[in-house]
C-alpha cells in the first residue's frame, strides 16, 4: 500500500501500511511489523474514493475512412495490415455494403466493404499480402 518517509528526534523511518480498516492497521516500520488498534470512540473511516469527472471531453470517434476513390471504383487500403481473406473473385457482382475483403491490422480484422454498385473487374493483391494505407486492392466497374 502505500509508503511514508519520516524523521523522528534526528532518526529517518520508513514506515509501509500493509493493511487498513475501521479497527486495526498493520503498519511495517524499518522492516518490523506492527499491528496497531485504534479505539472504539474516535472510529478511524477508510478513505472514500471518489469518481472525479472528467474535465476534458472524450475524442470524437475516428472519422470514416473512405476506401474509394471519387468515381467509386477503386479500392484502396484504409491502413497497413495484411490481407486475411478475399470474398469476392473477378467478374462478381457486387454491391453497395458488400464485404471485399478481410484487413487485419494491429490484430484486428476489419471488412473493406464496397462502397458503389459493379463489376469486381480487377484483384491486385493476394491472402496474406501485406498492404500500406493507399495501397490499390481491387477495381470495380460501375454498372
Amino acid at each position: 500500500m502505500k509508503k511514508y518517509k519520516m524523521k523522528i528526534n534526528g532518526l529517518d523511518y520508513e514506515a509501509r501500511i500493509v493493511e487498513f480498516s475501521e479497527t486495526t492497521a498493520k503498519i511495517t516500520v524499518n522492516g518490523i511489523d506492527f499491528e496497531v488498534e485504534f479505539d472504539n470512540e474516535d472510529k478511524v473511516k477508510s478513505p472514500q474514493i471518489i469518481q472525479v469527472e472528467r474535465t476534458t471531453p472524450p475524442p470524437p470517434p475516428p472519422s470514416e475512412v473512405k476506401t474509394t476513390t471519387s468515381d467509386g471504383n477503386e479500392v484502396r487500403a484504409p491502413i497497413p495490415g495484411v490481407v486475411l481473406g478475399i470474398k469476392v473473385k473477378e467478374g462478381e457482382t457486387v454491391k453497395n455494403g458488400d464485404v471485399l475483403l478481410i484487413l487485419e491490422a494491429m490484430k484486428m480484422e476489419s471488412e473493406i466493404v464496397s462502397t458503389c454498385d459493379g463489376i469486381v473487374e480487377k484483384i491486385f493483391i493476394n491472402e496474406r499480402t501485406p498492404v500500406q494505407e493507399g495501397d490499390l486492392l481491387l477495381k470495380i466497374a460501375g454498372t
